[in-house]
């Protein structure tokens, strides 16, 4: 009875106390930073982020963005003379290292017995047909330009800008659409690359945060006031959300964290997870009060506390236990989302049991109006609903066992058809820019996902260009591998400027060592020896293998990956892979990783809490099964509908878990007070149902309604979240309202019947 006084005492101080604490944290708002950098995802000792920043330490960045021009005939001479300036206006921004387009890259020829380095373009643009015919073999004969910078149907050319590292994505971004305005013409632009990326993710999460949060808002008022009819049921729920956020928000920058597309889900959480505390403390004090109406607003509040403080706390714990599951996660932004929404929680259980009882016991009781129909009381459709599961409940709970371990089983298939994605530029939908710029960039230039392969040692031996050789040609032939470039396909193109068709050296490496040398050195005579600072150093002791991979599926990205690690991993000359492609591959298994990891711990942890709190070690497995099987099927409906295991996708086990014990506990703890009352299994578990399943219902919708707010994210991993949490949340409520009593009916467990029998 302590806490009940304390509230009683207190109660003018708690209601002006926790606004105050919470208005502390809304100058954290003003201060709030969103993420510019998406590979800040993965931590910074992640083996693909140490390889690729060492290649480019070597060679250069690898951060490029792929301009593409769309028109009938890029031949045309006013298409080449846009690509020309816009080559030449790229070319003297300090922001990018290199810039390659058709005015850059060169044609070696054999002219005469000699080598002769043109530009694959030169400085005249070509006006007659018949100019542009000699020019159009050329392009398609010139394997550093076919496929590279210009599409096999010459309807598309590129530009691909190598950007420095230190840069802001966004302003560049911008400088880029500046200067083509400034550089009009009739071709059709396509943006691509790493940046792009970046910055029109950051350019959604700031939309996703300024049109989620009221959406979220707007559909849980509804929600309240349709559970509720009053304004109480609506305001004081609400509150405690928005005190939650700010809390949770205001630690950001106190934390020196910014906001990404992980954490973007923290307020809809918020909305949907944090009021559910408060539900039950409003539905418990209405039920109280239908049963006593001669009750004080003050006997009310208190009562509804002193019902619910155990079974509120112990389901804030579980559900912080379940969303602390991503302290293990291998994604750095999973990790603070799960801080964070766990204060969040805590501080939202912390005014449901004392700022809402203050609240109430200051309001006036309202009569509540009974409805009649032809005299007789009416009762509500939910009451219907309630009234019906537990005569079935009670008549048949073995047929509710084997029915759910059927539908179980069946979906349990889907679980093989799950398919794992970590490449970002599937967070867009398909009529993006982004991921239209993606399709054609894949279809046409080889692909916007490179892989770097770093050989290291004495690249001239023939030897190493041997093997350089063959990886290229079995590479070239991997179907989802659109492109490679490496010093070899240089050499060979000097070749065939050194010598005629039919020469045994034609198109072919050269014997020894100093051949090697020879053949750069006479190329350095005759075009720029910074050609091909991007495959060989200055002193020939590292080269590159640039990969573009032809599919933007992660789990496609990682088969590549694993299939070149295969085929060169008894090379004593390959240093390392690096690349953006390589980092997708890492984010796969890393996801995969930290779902296991977080599921292990969330299990484990919301089993040890129940275990004490129940005082039985059956308590902790009995409780979690349910949970277990709504992960099966949650998984299953995963592999069957096709939605990926993502960045996004994979936080919701370990959100799930959290929330939807949540249902299990208050009807196990509901129905062990009315086992302790003396009532029989069966009068318990129509008892619980009608009372605290009302509570139950109103939670789980509660949070459905609240994470539905995520349908009209930006994002389409955030979007099949909010689809799959309507999916997962609605089995935990099927399984606390009719599969846990049914267990409880067939299996009599002695943690619940124990204190009867005495």
């Amino acid at each position: 009875m302590r806490s009940e006084k304390f509230i009683l005492k207190y109660r003018f101080w708690i209601i002006l106390l926790f606004p105050l604490l919470t208005l502390l944290f809304v100058l954290g708002l003003t201060q709030l930073e969103i993420e510019s950098d998406i590979k800040e995802l993965i931590p910074e000792k992640m083996p693909s982020r140490i390889q690729t920043d060492a290649i480019e330490s070597i060679f250069g960045s690898n951060k490029i963005i792929i301009l593409v021009l769309e028109t009938e005939d890029v031949l045309r001479p006013e298409t080449l003379r846009r690509v020309k300036e816009l080559t030449r206006v790229f070319e003297r921004r300090s922001e990018f290292e290199r810039v390659t387009s058709l005015f850059t890259l060169k044609h070696i020829r054999h002219r005469e017995g000699m080598m002769v380095v043109d530009p694959a373009v030169g400085t005249r643009i070509p006006e007659t047909a018949e100019a542009r015919e000699t020019l159009r073999r050329d392009l398609l004969d010139n394997p550093f330009v076919s496929g590279t910078v210009i599409s096999e149907d010459l309807s598309k050319t590129a530009i691909v800008l190598n950007v420095r590292k230190d840069l802001e994505e966004n302003d560049i971004i911008l400088k880029i659409q500046n200067i083509l305005k400034e550089h009009p013409g009739e071709e059709k632009i396509y943006m691509g690359g790493l940046p792009i990326v970046n910055a029109s993710i950051m350019q959604d999460i700031s939309r996703d945060v300024v049109y989620l949060l009221p959406i979220g808002f707007l559909l849980m008022t509804g929600m309240l006031y349709f559970a509720f009819r009053r304004f109480r049921g609506v305001f004081l729920p609400l509150s405690v959300v928005l005190m939650a956020i700010i809390i949770a928000f205001g630690l950001m920058p106190l934390l020196g964290w910014h906001i990404s597309i992980v954490t973007i889900l923290m307020p809809v959480m918020l909305i949907a997870v944090a009021n559910d505390y408060g539900i039950h403390i409003i539905a418990k004090y209405n039920e109280l009060q239908s049963m006593h109406p001669e009750w004080t607003n003050k006997k009310l509040a208190l009562g509804a506390f002193s019902s619910l403080k155990r079974p509120v706390t112990v389901t804030g714990i579980t559900t912080v236990a379940g969303i602390l599951g991503l302290l293990v996660h291998i994604i750095v932004h999973a990790r603070q989302l799960g801080i964070l929404a766990s204060v969040g929680i805590t501080w939202a259980v912390l005014l449901s049991l004392f700022f809402i009882p203050a609240v109430l016991s200051y309001l006036p009781v309202r009569t509540q109006k009974k409805k009649y129909h032809n005299g007789k009381l009416k009762i509500s459709f939910l009451d219907r609903i309630l009234h019906f599961l537990s005569d079935r409940i009670i008549v048949h709970p073995k047929k509710i066992m084997i029915i759910a371990l059927i539908l179980t089983l069946v979906l349990a298939g889907g679980i093989f058809m799950l398919k794992i994605d970590g490449n970002m530029e599937n967070f867009f939908k398909k009529k993006h820019p982004v991921k239209v710029s993606s399709s054609v960039i894949n279809e046409h230039f080889g692909g916007s996902q490179n892989l770097s392969v770093l050989f290291e040692g004495n690249i001239k031996d023939p030897a190493v260009l041997k093997r350089m050789q063959s990886y290229e040609k079995t590479l070239l032939s991997h179907p989802d591998v659109g492109d490679v470039t490496s010093i070899v396909t240089a050499i060979r193109e000097i070749s065939k400027g050194l010598y005629a068709p039919g020469h045994p050296l034609y198109d072919t490496l050269p014997p020894g060592e100093q051949g090697v040398a020879q053949y750069l050195e006479l190329y350095y005579m005759n075009g720029d020896p910074d050609d091909f600072e991007q495959l060989i150093d200055f002193d020939y002791r590292h080269a590159q293998m640039i990969v573009r991979i032809n599919k933007a599926d992660g789990y496609i990205i990682q088969k590549v990956v694993r299939d070149i690690e295969d085929l060169t991993r008894d090379d004593p000359n390959v240093k390392m892979l690096g690349g953006h492609a390589m980092i997708t591959s890492d984010m796969n298994i890393s996801i995969v990783d930290g779902q296991i990891k977080s599921l292990i711990l969330a299990f484990t942890a919301i089993a040890i809490i129940l275990m004490i709190i129940f005082r039985s070690f059956t308590a902790g497995l009995f409780a979690s099964l349910p949970l277990v099987l709504a992960e099966i099927i949650l998984f299953g409906i995963m592999g069957y509908g096709g939605v990926r295991l993502d960045t996004a996708t994979a936080l919701l086990s370990s959100i799930m878990i959290g929330v939807g014990v949540d249902y299990t506990i208050h009807f196990l703890w509901r129905y062990r007070s009315e086992l302790r009352g003396g009532n029989t299994p069966e009068t318990a578990v129509r008892t619980t149902l009608l009372g605290s399943g009302k509570g139950i219902v109103f939670n789980a919708w509660s949070v459905i309604v609240g994470f539905a707010a995520l349908v009209f994210s930006a994002f389409r991993p955030i979007q099949y979240f909010g689809f799959l949490v309507v999916i997962s949340i609605s089995v935990c409520l099927v399984a606390a309202l009719v599969l846990v009593p049914a267990m409880c009916m067939l299996w009599k467990p002695k943690f619940l019947e124990e204190r009867r029998k005495k």
